[in-house]
C-alpha cells in the first residue's frame, strides 16, 4: 500500500465531524509532518471508540488526545534540538 493510499484509508475511516481535525492540528503544529497528525488522530480515534458509552463526545476528546499527544511530541522534539545544540 503506498503512503498516499493509507493516508487517504485513515482519513476516510474518520467520521465526518473528525474530518478537519487533522488539517486544523497541521496548522497548530507546523514542525510536525502531515502524516504523523493524520496519524495521531486516527490513532486517538480508534483507541477511544473502542470503549466509547457515548459516542457524542468522541469529536472533542478524539481532538483533545491528538493535541496532547502531538505537544509532548513537539516538546521532546525540541529539547533534543537543544540538547544536541548544547554539545
Amino acid at each position: 500500500m503506498t503512503v498516499e493510499m493509507e493516508r487517504a484509508t485513515e482519513a476516510q475511516a474518520l467520521p465526518e465531524t473528525l474530518r478537519h481535525v487533522p488539517a486544523m492540528l497541521c496548522q497548530e503544529f507546523g514542525d510536525v509532518d502531515a502524516d504523523v497528525v493524520e496519524r495521531t488522530v486516527a490513532e486517538a480515534y480508534r483507541q477511544l471508540s473502542e470503549d466509547a458509552r457515548i459516542v457524542s463526545f468522541l469529536p472533542i476528546l478524539t481532538e483533545k488526545v491528538a493535541r496532547d499527544r502531538l505537544v509532548g511530541r513537539s516538546h521532546r522534539r525540541r529539547h533534543a534540538v537543544a540538547a544536541a545544540l548544547a554539545r
